[in-house]
């Protein structure tokens, strides 16, 4: 077996033709090792170790080749054969290469606790110290390319890894939802600049004023009657009672322009609950006043053609009057033809008797 000394060699690194100056810092390998594949074989009982632990470990020059083409060929159990090839559309990196190595030698970690061959042991240890040593070198030239290219060490900060369980994560939306209860009740920030302590004090005010606080509702009631007895006694009372307009002049000058403004608010929201309808509506509006308009004139004609009707009816009433007179003239004449017809028979038979 061949033994490689790093230290007397210099170790010739041609990485530096693939670095990417402009994305050092955010080159990311990752690796998935088959240390689970593993696990999951070790615990069954297999007859084929003999054959693993048989096998003559290649020299170093071979292995080596077959790592760097990436062809990697391994026999388990069910006669599965996994050949993984790299991509040729890029070089590996040599950080990719030695997270590959290190992979591999998890693998031969995890198969070397099923093997009893003490040379396999060295040769483990051995490919772990020069992984140790490539790894150390990689570093270093690493380092060295980011000083010429006088590029920040990296700062990336890493993430810890949080888990949480079902019952954390109903917390969280337990506390989501009472936060969200919250700013429903507390509302959106208004444009009133006081302090949150004035804002409660008038609060509280007003909830002693209306909570069954039976003195303070009845001093503001007779407040009020005393108000409505001396305007009613007023000479504008009396006046505003009989004149509507000055009631109304009266009205609006009373009323507050908060309560002016609540107000509009108020339409202001039905508006908006009737805004989208309001289309719609309108054009429901437009064909009902079309179908009016159509009924109307179909009315109208209806109406002018029974008109027309009943005038046909008494034309032709009129005419069978007519023809009736017609007929009891016609039947009077034809009497009067037969009774002048016999005469003139009775004449001619009376002249032929006396020749």
């Amino acid at each position: 077996m061949e033994v490689i000394d790093l230290s007397s060699e210099d170790l010739v690194d041609d990485s530096s033709q693939y670095v990417d100056p402009s994305r050092i810092e955010r080159q990311v390998f990752e690796s998935h090792p088959m240390r689970s594949m593993i696990k999951g074989t070790s615990g069954k009982q297999h007859t084929d170790y003999h054959k693993i632990n048989s096998q003559k470990i290649p020299n170093t020059i071979s292995t080596r080749a077959r790592l760097e083409k990436c062809q990697i060929e391994q026999r388990i159990p069910d006669r599965v054969i996994f050949d993984v090839v790299s991509k040729k559309e890029a070089p590996e990196s040599i950080e990719q290469r030695l997270s590959r190595i290190k992979n591999e030698l998890d693998e031969i970690r995890s198969m070397q606790d099923h093997a009893e061959d003490s040379k396999t042991f060295q040769e483990l240890q051995y490919v772990e110290e020069l992984h140790s040593k490539l790894l150390l070198a990689s570093q270093s030239r690493l380092s060295d390319l980011r000083k010429q290219f006088n590029l920040e060490p990296d700062t990336s900060i890493v993430l810890p890894r949080i888990t949480l369980d079902s019952s954390d994560a109903q917390k969280l939306l337990t506390l989501d939802q009472k936060i969200f209860e919250l700013e429903r009740i507390v509302g959106p920030r208004g444009d009133d600049d006081r302090s949150l302590m004035t804002k409660l004090e008038s609060l509280f005010r007003q909830v002693n004023l209306l909570n069954n606080d039976k003195d303070t509702l009845a001093q503001f009631q007779e407040k009020l009657n005393e108000i409505n007895k001396s305007y009613e006694d007023s000479l504008i009372g009396r006046r505003s009672k009989v004149d509507s307009k000055l009631y109304d002049v009266m009205c609006d000058k009373m009323t507050s322009h908060e309560m002016k403004v609540n107000e509009l608010y108020k339409y202001h929201h039905l508006l908006e609950a009737y805004g989208p309808i309001f289309p719609e509506l309108l054009h429901r509006i437009k064909e009902i006043s079309e179908i009016s308009d159509h009924i109307s004139e179909t009315y109208e004609l209806a109406k002018t053609l029974n008109n027309s009707i009943s005038d046909l009816q008494v034309q032709a009433n009129k005419w069978e009057a007519i023809l009736e007179r017609l007929e009891d003239k016609l039947d009077l004449q034809a009497l009067e033809m037969e009774k002048n017809a016999k005469y003139v028979d009775e004449k001619l038979k009376s002249l032929d008797t006396q020749r």
